[in-house]
């Protein structure tokens, strides 16, 4: 049996279509739907054929989802988002692999995992945020909101309630011998607006820089902070160059100073920073 968590705010028009999803991808499988609502006020509550939380005075997507954990009747979880972005349909693929894994991750930069609808702009800071938490877990979408572990592996109390990447967060505390990566296709949601916000954005970058702080020794942590100092100065400066001097377009000229950046660092990581 497995339990499938949903954390969600404002999502009932795209709940009301996923759940049903999800018990018939998951027909035959012992499973249980947890939605976990911040007191929405849209008519989550009244979901059927899911066990419904609602929570009150309290906010946020990873608490949320620690809420899940703690309620899910099972030892075995999947965790997706409520607003119909992660298909249902990965779901079996992510299960199956539960069973010879401890951590499993669905991808969208491994095999045929990809996005659909997506602007170019958005693509480039989905892998600059990916690559960001690859070096703490070794995960290519390190940034993936959809996963699956083992509650008895994970030591609840020690996990970040703040922010929205809980993912990344139980990637590098969770007690784990083996993970893998499934793919899948990230889609555009079907109804309401996205919740990205610069806030998150701040919050995702507070998170990685604590968690760099625990993952590394003071020694690696300045290197790594210098090859990132080095990346954003390398990136201005092609940026301007290519603008001014030789007249390219701005987005032209980020596309390749992002291209650069994202290599030297990785470079420069690989052989200096991480270097054995």
């Amino acid at each position: 049996m497995i339990s499938v968590i949903i954390p969600a705010y404002k999502e009932y028009d795209n709940l009301v279509t996923l759940i049903p999803e999800i018990h018939q991808t998951l027909n035959g499988d012992l499973h249980e739907i947890i939605v976990v609502d911040d007191n929405s006020g849209d008519g989550t509550e009244g979901l059927k054929d899911a066990r419904v939380i609602v929570r009150k005075g309290e906010r946020g997507l990873s608490s949320a989802v620690i809420r899940g954990i703690r309620e899910c009747e099972t030892d075995g979880f999947v965790v997706m988002d409520g607003d119909h972005q992660h298909p249902p349909s990965v779901l079996p693929s992510l299960a199956r692999a539960l069973d010879n894994h401890n951590l499993v991750v669905g991808s969208r930069y491994v095999g045929d995992g990809g996005t659909s609808g997506w602007t170019l702009s958005r693509k480039i800071v989905s892998r600059i945020a990916s690559l960001m938490g690859r070096p703490l877990c070794g995960i290519r979408d390190s940034s993936s909101g959809i996963f699956g572990t083992y509650k008895s592996l994970l030591n609840i109390d020690k996990l970040n309630p703040i922010g929205f990447k809980i993912g990344l967060d139980i990637y590098n505390k969770l007690r784990y011998e083996s993970k893998t990566e499934v793919p899948y296709i990230f889609s555009s949601r079907k109804h309401g607006d996205s919740k990205f916000t610069s806030k998150q954005v701040k919050e995702y970058l507070k998170q990685l820089f604590y968690l760099y702080i625990d993952f590394f020794n003071p020694r690696q942590l300045g290197k790594y902070c210098l090859v990132g100092s080095l990346g954003v100065i390398i990136n201005f400066a092609i940026l301007i160059g290519l603008t001014e001097a030789f007249g390219f377009h701005y987005i032209v000229s980020e596309a390749f100073a992002i291209g650069v950046v994202l290599i030297s660092n990785f470079i420069l990581n690989k052989h200096w920073t991480f270097k054995v």
